[in-house]
């Protein structure tokens, strides 16, 4: 199946905001402004940018995508091992172990490309290119554009709680 980079940017936008779910939860209820979803973005820029350096590369976008899918092959496994674990002692049998999930099972956690983002095409994704990228997201998200996203939108936009 062939993903486009407008739906892998989108999906990529909300995969970094759920990374901030304790904060999301909470304005879930309330709505998100424009400044609130700016400052969220900012953050997830500086967790791409790993070293700092003010613009985010392909290879720190691999590196990434690289933590998230271990992140989310630690949950699976947590999960089924405790689900595993009957009898609760944090042991498992041979047999109880060889059920766990695979990491390498994990399907590709979605992360932008530097091409979703690089609109001078120098190969790196300055703040400024970031922004507007994620800018757009927020303005296609506020859908009667009052500068906040209600629950109702967020949740059409599929972030925050169902």
């Amino acid at each position: 199946m062939k993903i486009s980079s407008a739906a892998i940017v989108a999906t990529a936008t909300l995969s970094a905001l759920a990374t901030s779910g304790a904060a999301f939860a909470q304005e879930a209820d309330q709505g998100l402004t424009r400044a609130q979803f700016i400052a969220q973005m900012d953050a997830q820029f500086t967790a791409l940018d790993s070293d700092q350096d003010g613009t985010i590369t392909g290879g720190e976008i691999a590196q990434r995508s690289q933590q998230l899918r271990q992140a989310a092959a630690l949950q699976v496994n947590r999960a089924a091992f405790q689900q595993l674990d009957t009898h609760g002692n944090g042991a498992l049998s041979p047999g109880e172990f060889a059920a766990l999930a695979d990491p390498a099972g994990i399907t590709n956690v979605p992360v932008p490309t530097v091409r979703d983002f690089d609109r001078d095409g120098d190969g790196i994704i300055s703040l400024i290119e970031y922004r507007i990228r994620t800018q757009d997201n927020f303005d296609r998200y506020d859908q009667v554009r009052d500068g906040t996203m209600s629950a109702a939108e967020m949740q059409s936009a599929g972030m925050g709680p169902r």
